[in-house]
């Protein structure tokens, strides 16, 4: 569950700043955003104390981050 929050922030990064998203650097800062924020989340699943609880704010989390990106790119 942490690859589609990776992924999801890094779009609205991409989706948010200044400019054209067709531009060479920023997208490849986009993709290389995504690992950064993977083994971030990775990484903090050893700080919950149930598997329940670490799914349920990451499920959360997912369905915040993509109504967001969803918003950024078609609602507003």
């Amino acid at each position: 569950m942490g690859l589609p929050i990776a992924v999801a922030i890094a779009s609205l990064l991409a989706v948010w700043a200044p400019g054209d998203a067709a531009v060479d650097d920023r997208s490849q800062f986009t993709m290389w955003l995504i690992s950064p924020i993977w083994l971030t989340a990775v990484s903090l699943v050893y700080l919950f104390t149930s598997a329940r609880r670490m799914l349920s704010l990451y499920l959360g989390l997912n369905v915040l981050l993509f109504t967001l990106l969803w918003i950024a790119r078609f609602g507003g």
